[in-house]
């Protein structure tokens, strides 16, 4: 097994102690709970993964900036 409730467990204990297992109240609250609006950052010395470096690469030959688009 796992040392720690993974987050299907969690949001399963959520709704069952918290929202005495109904999806409502957690339907309402579950994309900022689980999801977020936050972006974080990544260490500049971090190594470049191959997949970042070819979105990296294509960006640059189709000329697209990349930039963070707010959520709706």
């Amino acid at each position: 097994g796992r040392p720690l409730a993974g987050l299907t467990e969690t949001t399963d204990a959520v709704r069952s102690v918290l929202c005495e297992g109904s999806d409502v109240p957690l339907a309402l609250i579950e994309d900022r709970l689980t999801v977020g609006d936050v972006l974080g950052e990544v260490p500049a010395a971090a190594p470049a993964v191959p997949l970042q470096r070819d979105l990296e690469r294509l960006q640059r030959s189709l000329r697209f900036k990349p930039e963070a688009a707010d959520r709706e």
